[in-house]
């Protein structure tokens, strides 16, 4: 899974999408990305798609839940 996280973490920087690991906003904007069975089930994401993709990708979000927020 570290091994993962590193990859992830390369592809974000490579594609310009990555800008830090700061503070997020209240849990109450937060999106849920869940992967089952190799596909990503999406709630509630009409304008946070691009930040959902990435999250989708996260090697945890296989065996749980990923929160997407914008930030602060």
């Amino acid at each position: 899974m570290a091994a993962g996280y590193g990859a992830l973490g390369e592809a974000m920087r490579a594609a310009g999408v990555f800008i830090d690991s700061g503070q997020l906003s209240p849990s109450n904007a937060s999106k849920l990305v869940r992967v089952t069975g190799g596909q990503a089930e999406v709630i509630d994401c009409s304008d946070l798609t691009a930040a959902l993709d990435w999250a989708a990708r996260i090697p945890a979000a296989t065996c749980g839940s990923i929160e997407a927020r914008p930030p602060r």
